[in-house]
């Protein structure tokens, strides 16, 4: 079982949902045959899922963060509670709140009492994702739960007696913790609070090898056309700085968009149609309008050179014709 409480993005409002008993689903599992991956996998998720000891998983927006936290609570064969997910980044006031609980009249519109998420967390895993967003006044609230999550002792809003709850810790975030703590961004003492093993996620650009693998994975999840093997490669001539997240919003996009087998010719047509989708390294994912152009011009080149310059075959697999191919070229001046 499992406890969300973040604000979703945009594009859950519009990707299929499902919901799972984390403790039979494999729907978490991390995906790849990367050498990285796999030892995370195989080799630290297992360790990290021995005892209660705090983790915390650092990587890049979009790399399985959150699978990576699933796993962990899934394999703990001495875990029987549940994981609750709180997004650090909320208000001070929600997200206490929300960490504690509270009782009736202890603000203004509270007339139920709200069961603490820590007290759901209990033999579970408290998941705080985003933790180098958390507020000041949330620093305060957890520093004292946090100094023996084996036996955090609480205190709700309007509550008198003090609770008991025990939990794995397990935190994320997508930036250098230690590096803000030294530029004074990032509180010290809960630094030293949250960390324990740390958990590194590669980027999407740093495990391309496992591009055809997630492909058919979303297709299978989505219950889409697949990609052809040509198709396949293609998408790992991109950097995918969103990551796995990104390769996901995609492959389900063009995948509906065309419900039929995906090949090359599709992929340079639907990035001719939209250019919502940013694949260059050096900027973020976007859902602003990218230059088109550059990316034509970039996808043409380099068809051009995988082609040894024959240009027949460089047209073909383009979905273009030969003079369309030469007038192109002769604009990058490529003779």
């Amino acid at each position: 079982m499992h406890i969300n409480i973040y604000i979703p993005n945009f594009f859950d409002f519009l990707m299929p949902q499902k919901k799972y008993d984390l403790k039979t689903s494999e729907d978490y599992v991390l995906i790849g045959e990367s050498s990285a991956i796999r030892e995370i996998r195989e080799e630290v998720i297992p360790a990290c899922s021995r005892s209660f000891a705090p983790v915390l998983i650092v990587g890049a927006t979009g790399t399985g963060k959150h699978l990576v936290a699933r796993q962990i609570h899934a394999k703990m064969k001495n875990c029987n509670g549940n994981f609750v997910r709180v997004d650090a980044s909320l208000p001070d006031t929600l997200a206490t709140a929300e960490l504690f609980g509270y009782s009736p009249g202890a603000f203004t519109g509270a007339r139920l009492n709200k069961t603490a998420l820590v007290e759901k967390a209990r033999s579970g895993v408290l998941f705080l994702d985003e933790v180098d967003r958390i507020e000041n006044g949330v620093y305060e609230a957890l520093n004292d739960i946090l100094n023996s999550p084996n036996n955090a002792e609480y205190r709700g809003l309007g509550q008198i007696t003090p609770k008991n709850s025990s939990f794995k810790l397990i935190t994320a975030s997508n930036q250098d913790l230690e590096k803000m703590v030294a530029e004074g961004t990032f509180r010290e003492d809960f630094f030293y609070r949250v960390l324990g093993t740390t958990v590194r996620l590669p980027g999407l650009s740093e495990r391309k090898e496992d591009i055809p693998i997630l492909v058919d994975h979303f297709c299978s999840k989505y219950d889409l056309a697949d990609f052809c093997a040509e198709a396949k490669t293609r998408l790992q001539d991109f950097d995918w700085p969103g990551n796995i997240r990104q390769l996901e919003r995609f492959v389900w996009s063009i995948g509906g968009y065309y419900g039929k087998q995906i090949d090359v010719g599709s992929i340079n047509s639907y990035l001719d149609k939209f250019s919502s989708l940013n694949f260059r390294k050096d900027q973020s994912l976007s859902l602003e309008p990218t230059n088109l152009a550059e990316i034509t011009k970039k996808a043409i080149l380099k068809s051009y050179e995988r082609n040894g310059n024959n240009k027949t075959k460089t047209a073909k697999e383009l979905d273009i014709t030969v003079k369309t191919l030469r007038n192109k070229l002769k604009i990058y001046g490529v003779q």
